[in-house]
């Protein structure tokens, strides 16, 4: 379905992360922010266990 590298991008990639329990990597400006699963989302905003990121200011892809 997914592989390695693959960079969520739409509402239907977040959502399907969270469903199949996919690890992401999150990077903003190519430093790295955080990895782990989501716990859910919002048009803006990405949350985490204890990290919420802005969609827009950050790059999310899966890790395995």
């Amino acid at each position: 379905m997914y592989a390695s590298g693959y960079r969520l991008m739409t509402d239907v990639d977040f959502d399907n992360a969270i469903i199949f329990r996919l690890i992401i990597s999150i990077t903003e400006q190519d430093m790295h922010v955080g990895s782990g699963y989501i716990k859910s989302h919002t048009s803006e905003v990405v949350y985490l266990n204890k990290l919420a990121v802005s969609k827009k200011l950050c790059e999310f892809k899966i890790c395995l």
